[in-house]
């Protein structure tokens, strides 16, 4: 399911109240899910799909390393590489996926802020490029 742009894009200000109490009432829907996996990419896609015909931003909040989906990534930081030759792959993307998904929102411009809040590993090389 994806939603109609029309249904998507609001007039702010006949809608502001609404869109506040969205907001406002996430933390409450969603502050006690206990969800171990993420699939950022799926999200992006989506995100792209609902704007590309009139370009726009898209914002993205990151915890963890996607691990499911379109995109998922492998944890690949070995500490035993450090120090080694072999350290000058962590700072490779590990896929093509994140490239390809930039090159297709930069062509209908759609631009990504991604903010990325880990606690562990998150392979930025490879996220990073979008």
């Amino acid at each position: 399911f994806l939603p109609l742009p029309e249904e998507l894009v609001l007039p702010l200000a006949e809608n502001k109240d609404a869109i506040l109490g969205l907001l406002s009432s996430i933390p409450q829907m969603f502050g006690n899910t206990q969800v171990g996996q993420t699939t950022p990419a799926a999200a992006l896609q989506a995100g792209h799909l609902a704007i590309k015909h009139i370009g726009g931003h898209v914002v993205m909040f990151q915890a963890m390393l996607p691990t499911v989906g379109p995109g998922r990534l492998k944890q690949r930081d070995d500490t035993r590489i450090y120090g080694t030759d072999k350290e000058k792959t962590l700072l490779n993307p590990q896929d093509p996926f994140y490239k390809q998904l930039g090159q297709e929102l930069a062509t209908n411009q759609v631009s990504v802020h991604l903010f990325v809040f880990a606690q562990a590993y998150m392979d930025i090389a490879t996220i990073g490029v979008v």
